[in-house]
């Protein structure tokens, strides 16, 4: 990473690196820890996003990191924007109902 720091790949996995952190940490009780690694991930996320922004997979986990942040609003338009792309692909519309449906029930 140090040697080829502006590689997309490499900084693709260090964001999904940092998520698996915050989820780790956070099924620890450390929320704010994990609240921290959400935010580097959805830094690199959205400058990949940026830097590609016909890629559909990068649209797609910036979407993810928005949901962890708590930006639904535009994690949605992303996924609403994709679907009318024909770019949502089937497990991410999958996990995009999934996760819906887990904040309905949370908040019952």
């Amino acid at each position: 990473m140090r040697q080829e720091p502006g590689r997309a790949d490499y900084l693709r996995e260090l964001s999904v690196s940092y998520d698996r952190m915050g989820d780790l940490v956070s099924a620890l009780g450390a929320g704010d820890e994990a609240r921290d690694f959400y935010s580097k991930a959805l830094e690199i996320r959205e400058r990949l996003v940026w830097r590609a922004p016909a890629r559909a997979d990068y649209a797609w986990d910036l979407a993810v990191a928005l949901t962890r942040t708590g930006d639904v609003d535009r994690a949605r338009d992303i996924v609403e924007r994709l679907s009318r792309e024909g770019k949502l692909r089937p497990g991410w519309k999958e996990w995009w109902a999934n996760w819906e449906a887990s904040q309905v029930d949370k908040n019952r």
